[in-house]
């Protein structure tokens, strides 16, 4: 019997909760030898897409959850432990823990991204996302003043940034294309694509607006670092694109029905609004993000792009497959990382599967990424990187990956 909840009228204003964002609190050395000198530290700043929101779970089924249970009840680092987080959920496995084999010795993650985040802070009421600035209230901090403070005590090596994802409302647009799945249906499908209010987040206009935070949040990196009393020459900012979390519509091995999508799959989202989320939506995002790196006039910056990272392994893709598909018995097996999937399916209510974790990057999409970023880290890299499957098998519990570029 499917494990998946049930769709509930609470759905649709529970994918607004999350869905493009969070963070890791640790900052123990990955490294268990002790170093013989202060080890460098790679922070990371930003949103759910390089926090580890959803690296929980390395893979999906409609099985046991135990059997893809990566990290287990404490993936999540906070006061009160477990999932139960207030304010940012933060992996205690971000892709930033990249662990020892860098030159300049043994690497430690500190993750201050948090869930939701946008470029500028947000604060009302108990809500409290952090944005990259300087805000100051009480114990609630930005992330840019979180990096300052820091970096005061600590030698940063790198700053990893995903930012900009929210600042296109990227879960009001995933909500409206799940909740035109589940209303029209199949027969009759309204799509999120020809939605008119949807299409003002994408206009030439909006996303002028939106580069010009990205590039104000970047300034704000470069500002706390130089508040922290590091140059420039002493660290790298590397600004990270999204990966694409779906195919496009040909891409899907499900049919387009609820019983196909949301039932087997889970991934409620016609085809039609799949291929519009690959060639308008996150081709917008990571294009603005792109033009903010290259207008910040900064010779110490790298832009990831990570849009290919997944492919072959997204939701729902040919290719791929949940657990019980593969024919593998638990995430632990061998070609694990080959079979499944890199993306967390859409879970609409209750735990252990979050709502925030919904379409996010699992615990083998974190490792791809981790994998490239750990490769620029290692050795700088000129204005632009992709990060690419090597087309190797994977032996490991860490995907293979290779840049392309420099």
């Amino acid at each position: 019997m499917s494990l998946r909840p049930a769709l509930a009228a609470t759905v649709l204003t529970g994918l607004l909760v999350s869905a493009a964002c969070s963070g890791y609190q640790g900052g123990s050395p990955i490294s268990a030898a002790t170093p013989a000198t202060a080890p460098t530290w790679v922070v990371s700043l930003g949103d759910s897409y390089i926090s580890g929101e959803g690296d929980r779970w390395a893979g999906n089924t409609d099985g046991s959850f135990e059997k893809v249970d990566a990290l287990g009840p404490l993936a999540y680092a906070g006061p009160r432990g477990a999932e139960d987080v207030s304010g940012c959920r933060r992996a205690d496995l971000p892709e930033v823990a990249l662990g020892a084999g860098n030159q300049s010795g043994d690497v430690v993650g500190k993750n201050l991204a948090c869930p939701g985040a946008q470029t500028a802070t947000r604060s009302e009421g108990v809500l409290f996302e952090p944005g990259i600035d300087f805000y100051h209230s009480g114990d609630r901090v930005g992330q840019a003043l979180a990096l300052e403070r820091f970096a005061k005590s600590h030698q940063v090596s790198a700053v990893v940034v995903s930012i900009g994802g929210n600042d296109f409302n990227f879960s009001t647009i995933l909500t409206r294309c799940v909740a035109d799945f589940f209303t029209t249906g199949w027969l009759q499908p309204l799509y999120c694509s020809n939605d008119a209010s949807l299409a003002t987040y994408f206009t030439a206009a909006y996303a002028a607006d939106v580069e010009q935070r990205i590039g104000a949040a970047l300034d704000n990196v470069t500002l706390a670092m130089n508040r922290a009393g590091r140059k420039p020459a002493d660290y790298r900012v590397i600004v990270q694109g999204y990966p694409s979390p779906v195919p496009p519509g040909s891409g899907f091995r499900y049919p387009e029905t609820s019983a196909g999508r949301f039932v087997l799959g889970g991934c409620p989202i016609f085809g039609k609004d799949a291929s519009w989320a690959n060639s308008t939506v996150l081709a917008t995002i990571n294009s603005t993000v792109r033009r903010a790196v290259d207008a910040s006039g900064q010779h110490n910056i790298t832009f990831l792009d990570m849009t290919r990272a997944f492919v072959g392994h997204r939701l729902c893709e040919r290719g791929a497959a949940q657990l019980q598909e593969s024919g593998l018995g638990s995430w632990r097996s061998a070609g694990a990382a080959n079979a499944l999937e890199w993306v967390n399916e859409v879970y609409l209510k209750g735990s252990p599967w979050r709502v925030q974790e919904s379409a996010h990057p699992n615990y083998w999409g974190t490792a791809a990424e981790r994998s490239c970023l750990r490769q620029v880290v290692a050795q700088p890299r000129p204005a632009s990187v992709l990060c690419v499957r090597d087309g190797t098998a994977m032996t490991g519990h860490e995907p293979t990956m290779k840049l392309i570029g420099g």
